[in-house]
């Protein structure tokens, strides 16, 4: 488990993340990568917080950077935030096949859940990241995002994994929901990938991880763990994930935050609280993880 400092500093930190990042209201100012043009170095046009000419329609291919905040527990780190799926849908772009190792490959990327007030899964998960981030920061941690907004089209998954790998991250995080069709099916749940481009040791390094985040979800969230997939308070190990399989770097976890249709789940994930509450509890697992 974490040291035991952190409650403290990131029940405080969320007060700022929330003034910083805010929750999906018009007038809020996005969250912006560092200035530091050492951050900057190589990215792509449209990955400093404004996506590009054509990004509704183009991939990102890099992510952005954001620099720590203040000195703690994640001090020279590097984490991956994946805020999953993307903010237009492009089929061409997004059924185009991609790489997963140890696969036949999968589809660029999937359109995600809707919930029951129409709400999008890539809009719930970026807010969850908005709060994310700053909460990283200040325990020391450069943060980097896979996608640069709720707007444009892409990374693919496999590229997503590759932006943590040139990053040299300690640890990703891969943020969803899911679309469970039945009121009776509620709850997270934590996957890691069965293989890993890092091999077994790597394997063994996600498995552990996943079970750091269901600790502390159960720990700092609303939401109970999953009552329809796997094993209750156990991770979940599935084959064909883009993002975890191809990361070779560090260890990577995919977080299920809840069941979007299912009307006691989404209270808490539409709530600024429950989106709180889980970044509370992510930020601790990467101290876990990564400290």
């Amino acid at each position: 488990m974490r040291p035991a400092p952190i409650a403290a500093s990131l029940a405080a930190v969320v007060v700022v993340g929330t003034l910083i990042a805010g929750c999906a209201g018009p007038s809020d100012a996005p969250l912006m990568p560092s200035a530091d043009p050492d951050l900057a170095s190589g990215l792509s046009a449209g990955d400093a917080g404004t996506p590009a000419a054509g990004a509704n329609a183009t991939p990102s291919t890099g992510g952005v950077r954001f620099a720590p905040t203040a000195s703690g527990h994640l001090d020279g780190k590097v984490i991956l935030v994946d805020p999953g799926h993307n903010g237009t849908w492009v089929t061409a772009v997004n059924n185009k096949r991609t790489p997963v190792f140890g696969t036949s490959g999968a589809r660029c990327q999937a359109a995600g859940a809707t919930a029951l007030d129409k709400t999008t899964e890539h809009t719930l998960v970026w807010e969850i990241a908005q709060k994310l981030v700053p909460l990283l920061r200040s325990e020391g941690a450069t943060v980097v995002l896979t996608r640069p907004d709720d707007i444009g089209t892409g990374p693919c998954n496999n590229e997503r994994a590759e932006i943590a790998n040139r990053n040299d991250a300690a640890f990703l995080i891969s943020i969803h929901g899911d679309g469970a069709p039945r009121e009776t099916l509620r709850g997270f749940s934590v996957i890691y990938a069965k293989h890993s481009a890092g091999g077994s040791a790597l394997l063994e390094a996600s498995k552990e991880a996943a079970e750091h985040v269901l600790a502390e979800m159960a720990a700092q969230s609303a939401l109970p763990p999953a009552n329809y997939v796997g094993t209750p308070g156990r991770p979940i190990e599935q084959l064909d994930l883009g993002v975890l399989n191809n990361v070779k770097v560090c260890p990577a976890v995919l977080l299920e935050t809840g069941n979007l249709i299912q009307a006691d789940d989404w209270a808490i994930l539409n709530s600024d609280a429950g989106k709180e509450g889980i970044a509370r509890a992510l930020a601790a697992a990467a101290v876990d993880v990564a400290g």
